[in-house]
């Protein structure tokens, strides 16, 4: 016993550090396994504006002027840059961007840590608790609008550079050297996102009023340097700052000159702005609870704004300290970033909502983060400051330090919790969005709630940028047929209905069928102009039901419908609809409190969380007596699963008719291939088809 205790004695001190640096490094793997989890590999809304550049690049006609042209108020050569990297590099792959964010944010932390062991003077063993807190924050999914979407590096890369200058300017490198990193640091900010611009004024105050860099004569010329290259950036930047992008990828701006919206209503409207700036502060820790989010963040970004006035004002009262400006001043700095940004997007952004719920967006999560790491080092070098003045508070302060530290723990569990959900329920969406995707050549309708690309998709797809490629025919076949029929309560095909529906003449999407193959969106906008161009009836189908997968892990990818071809017995896809219910992990948290409750839906597990509906035009489908069914997709296995009940369509007369065939596969024709569990024998049934007939 006494050998074992010891071992234990002598393998303590190593076995202790692995377990810190765990705890460290263990939010930084957790993020990679989810955004390996959860990455999808398909553009998304913006991702689709990069088309042009590969297009442009492919032909030889790519200018310096594409790298800097404006989106909105952003200038992204370092954006357009890397893009055109992992384009060349790994062409169709647009998850590797994704890991890039994960890369710059790991840099981030990198930065952190050394900023964090150069401020307190102190050893890891003393610091790690902070840096593995900090670390939470950095890597939270609640970043999962920035993580898993290609170009949203651009963001992840701001906290890097403005780290690395901030550390640059304090280390003990060579002082040009230090002046060319920061350069470098501040331009690459200043090309990624409008907000890096701060990554030129706040390394200075650390210039001036820290002992970061010696001598009147040494600070003179670092900053007058320095401020030259900042104004003709400046000048470069602002000079002719009009949206050069498509409009569908300008947020509710045309061709003008930006960054001067409304900035006289913010000013005039200040209780309006300080709120919206407060939410923005507490927008990456406002997500968990049951709490409304706009009151949690509000209450926490109050409380970050605070913390951070008290800490600028325990320096400014201990300013002839150089010591202590020296270990505050790039904390400082660091926090400020966040409440510039929040002012920043206030100027460009409050405007758009009127409520200001828009602080609160998932893209501005990160934005905020840099304040809430710069109070953890700033509460604790001050708490410990304190402690050498006034060691009689020690009790104190150190119930203040655990406390504080316990409660951010708690609210970063809960964040990590909720993001982890998120990041799910993303997936799940942008999955969708990948298999509609894929039939933008073969089908001229797909039914999504969130805005398709059909020309950019088409583009990419000519460009080989698609991964899996867009399907030639509609063929069921071209996915894996499992012989496994979904139980009615996993997934049900619940009704299809003939509706008349008013359509204006001229209208007929169908006739335009040809166009959209040629790449052309069909518009009719002569028709739609005319005043007077009347209406006409037409037939439609309403199709509706849920649908999960197997487990009921995951709802379905896509809903498949499909005729069986009587020549071949082989089935065709002729309409695509998706889910559109509610994220399936509600389910757990609402199931039994929403019962005997009046809800959207009778059945919120079916309906609710996984309901769709639909509805086509009698002329996706030849004249016929048609079986139809539908499928629900999986899209990580490719494989389809049969749905029942099953219909029969009659459209050969004026008015068409419907008839359901109930839940008996063999209705249908595939009760062979669900008992054998294999193909389908199509030229057999198709025979004893023709014969029933």
């Amino acid at each position: 016993m006494n050998k074992l205790k010891d071992s234990l004695i002598r393998v303590w001190p190593a076995l202790r550090l692995f377990l810190r640096w765990l705890l460290v490094l263990l939010p930084v793997a957790g993020l990679f396994l989810l955004i390996r989890e959860y990455a999808v590999n398909i553009p998304f809304l913006d991702d689709w504006m990069y088309i042009s550049m590969f297009e442009k690049e492919r032909a030889g006609t790519l200018t310096l002027h594409d790298f800097f042209m404006v989106q909105m108020e952003h200038r992204m050569a370092f954006v357009r840059g890397m893009m055109l990297v992992f384009y060349k590099l790994l062409p169709g792959n647009w998850t590797i961007q994704m890991f890039f964010s994960w890369l710059l944010l790991g840099l981030t932390y990198v930065n952190v840590a050394v900023l964090f062991k150069k401020t307190t003077g102190r050893a890891f063993a003393a610091w790690w608790p902070l840096l593995a807190l900090a670390g939470l924050a950095i890597f939270c999914p609640v970043q999962y609008r920035i993580v898993l979407w290609s170009m949203m590096f651009q963001v992840a890369a701001l906290g890097f550079f403005l780290s690395g200058a901030l550390l640059a300017i304090v280390s003990n490198l060579p002082l040009w050297l230090r002046w060319v990193i920061g350069i470098v640091c501040a331009s690459l900010a200043t090309q990624s996102f409008a907000s890096g611009i701060l990554v030129w004024l706040l390394p200075l105050p650390l210039v001036w009023f820290t002992p970061a860099v010696k001598g009147m004569r040494a600070r003179t010329v670092f900053t007058v340097l320095w401020l030259v290259v900042f104004g003709v950036t400046m000048k470069l930047y602002f000079t002719n700052l009009v949206n050069e992008v498509e409009p569908m990828f300008a947020y509710k701006q045309g061709e003008e000159e930006t960054m001067r919206k409304d900035v006289k209503g913010m000013i005039s409207n200040l209780d309006h702005t300080t709120a919206y700036v407060f939410r923005f502060l507490g927008n990456h820790l406002c997500r968990g609870s049951s709490f409304s989010m706009m009151d949690v963040s509000l209450v926490i970004g109050g409380a970050s704004f605070a913390l951070y006035l008290a800490a600028f004002g325990y320096l400014v009262g201990n300013w002839r300290r150089e010591e202590l400006r020296g270990q505050l001043g790039p904390w400082l700095m660091f926090g400020a970033y966040s409440i510039g940004t929040g002012v920043l997007v206030a100027m460009g952004r409050s405007w758009a909502s009127s409520t200001g719920d828009n602080a609160i967006a998932p893209r501005y999560v990160i934005h905020a983060v840099p304040l809430t790491v710069a109070l953890i080092a700033l509460i604790w070098i001050i708490a410990q400051d304190i402690l050498k003045r006034r060691p009689e508070w020690q009790g104190g302060i150190q119930r203040f330090i655990q406390g504080s530290g316990m409660a951010l723990l708690a609210v970063l569990i809960l964040s990590w919790a909720q993001g982890w959900r998120l990041m799910d329920m993303w997936h799940s969406s942008r999955l969708r969005g990948a298999v509609n995707t894929r039939f933008f050549n073969a089908l001229y309708q797909v039914e999504d709630a969130v805005p398709a690309n059909r020309d950019h998709a088409r583009r990419a797809e000519k460009m080989g940028l698609l991964n899996p490629p867009m399907l030639k025919d509609c063929m069921l076949s071209n996915f894996k047929l499992q012989p496994s029929l979904l139980s009615s309560t996993t997934a049900n095909f619940r009704s299809m209905k003939i509706e008349q529906e008013e359509v204006k003449k001229g209208r007929d999407k169908d006739k335009d069928k040809g166009k959209e193959k040629e790449g052309e969106e069909s518009q009719n906008t002569a028709a739609e102009g005319q005043p007077n161009a009347g209406v006409e009836q037409r037939y439609v189908a309403r199709v509706e039901g849920f649908a999960c997968l197997r487990g009921r892990d995951r709802v379905a990818d896509g809903v498949f419908f499909t005729r069986r071809i009587p020549e071949t017995g082989d089935w065709e896809i002729f309409h695509v609809v998706q889910v559109s219910g509610m994220p399936l992990f509600l389910f757990e948290m609402l199931n039994k409190d929403t019962q005997f409750v009046h809800v959207p839906s009778g059945h919120i597990a079916q309906d609710g969380l996984a309901g769709f509906t639909g509805s086509f035009v009698m002329t996706q489908l030849p004249p016929g007596v048609h079986d139809i069914m539908a499928w629900a997709y999986d899209a990580h296995e490719d494989s389809v699963y049969p749905m029942a009940p099953f219909y029969q369509l009659d459209n050969r007369s004026e008015v068409p008719r419907v008839k359901r065939l109930g839940m008996d596969p063999a209705a249908v024709h595939i009760d062979k291939f669900l008992g054998k569990g294999g193909k389908p024998a199509p030229k057999e049934e198709a025979k004893e088809k023709t014969v029933a007939e």
